[in-house]
């Protein structure tokens, strides 16, 4: 059986742990939209390999990757299945999220 499950599942835990730390009056939604982001692209966005950092892009230019990557116009292999589960709100809320980190 692969262990990958189960570290994604460890991994998606201490990223929302850190989220919930720093926010004493508990964690927003966009805290909680964008938790699963970190494992590929860092610790509030500051990638540390391959994969972009989204920390600090403006927020029209991730929205407008989301978009592209949900429609299909932008390739990709993950972002493309993850795009597709986020309304516009959602990809607003990611999008001022990483643009303020």
């Amino acid at each position: 059986m692969s262990h990958r499950p189960r570290l994604a599942a460890a991994a998606f835990g201490i990223a929302l742990a850190a989220v919930g730390a720093s926010h004493a009056a508990g964690p927003t939604r966009a805290d909680l939209l964008v938790a699963s982001c970190f494992g590929c692209h860092g610790s509030d966005g500051h990638s540390p390999g391959a994969i972009p950092s989204l920390a600090g892009k403006s927020p029209d230019f991730i929205e407008q990757a989301m978009r592209g990557f949900r429609a299909g116009a932008r390739p990709g292999t993950v972002m493309s299945r993850h795009a597709t589960g986020y309304s516009d709100e959602e990809i607003r809320l990611i999008a001022q999220f990483f643009s303020t980190h």
